[in-house]
């Protein structure tokens, strides 16, 4: 299958070679837009890969979107198959060798692949991502965008890909500002697009993490009780993290209470190509509903997401 590349970049000259040096005569075509680099990036692009990035500006009407700029770049592409990668991600080359052998699926819109996360060579937590879809699939979505949201809303199916992971090495710690800046980037999401139920998600997500469990509450709970067809992970997440915070503080009936009704929107949902891929979440329920009925509060604890 003829792949295409589509990437963002900005001040990344630590990172960008490692992240493309094994892989970039695999794609068919590659598109690298630089949203303002101070560094070597620009640099090292041209000289290492013979790429010279799209100068790109971020608009703060659009709550300084990805997306737009993302989903301007799918339009150019016209490879069959697109990966979305970020500078800190790394793919073993014999891995993307595989799926460009691969005989093409016309039933299918996007993979999900696994997406570990790391501080330096320590493992931290596991999660997934769909960087691998069809051309004139579009991300959605002012911030955190993804493709799961155009997927559904087409009536297309996303399956998991068996083999292949992209390793995730995130900043090891954000500054407060660039902390706040997210944050306020969310809010403003919120104003433009007050029904994208996954905003409210990560800023409850990201209250939690702060300790700030009230203000968590209050955004978890929104994205919770919106049971969205469209963002169900988003709706079991918040349940999920919602149990962690009443067992915290020690409130069973509660904890049961959305445990209870978590179950029951994973029955609606269960066919969902994404909550489908989810397979630890289920278990997770239903351990979790045991150890609230049985009075082991401590032992319920969410496990993380990236943010």
């Amino acid at each position: 299958m003829k792949l295409g590349l589509c990437m963002m970049v900005k001040n990344e000259e630590n990172r960008i070679h490692d992240c493309l040096c094994d892989i970039f005569d695999l794609f068919s075509q590659i598109l690298v837009f630089d949203t303002g680099s101070t560094d070597q990036t620009q640099q090292i692009l041209q000289r290492s890969f013979g790429i010279t990035p799209t100068p790109a500006t971020l608009d703060s009407d659009q709550c300084y979107s990805f997306g737009h700029l993302r989903n301007q770049g799918l339009a150019q592409l016209t490879t069959p198959w697109i990966l979305s990668l970020d500078a800190d991600e790394r793919i073993d080359r014999a891995e993307l060798e595989a799926f460009v052998a691969r005989p093409d699926d016309p039933a299918i819109a996007g993979y999900f692949c696994a997406w570990p996360h790391y501080e330096g060579d320590r493992l931290t937590f596991e999660d997934y991502k769909i960087p691998l879809f069809r051309r004139g699939i579009q991300r959605r979505g002012l911030v955190h965008d993804n493709v799961q949201r155009d997927i559904r809303a087409k009536g297309l199916q996303a399956e998991w890909l068996e083999g292949f992971t992209l390793h995730h090495y995130p900043e090891v710690k954000k500054s407060r500002h660039k902390s706040d800046f997210y944050l306020s980037r969310l809010f403003c999401a919120i104003q433009k697009e007050p029904e994208g139920v996954r905003y409210y998600w990560f800023i409850g997500y990201m209250f939690f993490l702060e300790q700030q469990f009230e203000k968590a509450r209050e955004y978890l709970a929104i994205a919770a009780d919106s049971h969205s067809q469209l963002f169900p992970v988003e709706c079991l997440n918040s349940k999920m993290v919602l149990a962690e915070i009443e067992a915290r503080e020690g409130n069973q009936r509660a904890v049961v209470q959305v445990l209870v009704g978590a179950l029951a929107f994973y029955e609606d949902v269960a066919m969902d190509f994404e909550v489908r891929v989810n397979v630890r979440l289920r278990p997770w329920l239903e351990r979790s509903l045991h150890y609230a009925q049985t009075q082991q509060l401590d032992q319920i604890r969410a496990y993380r997401f990236a943010c």
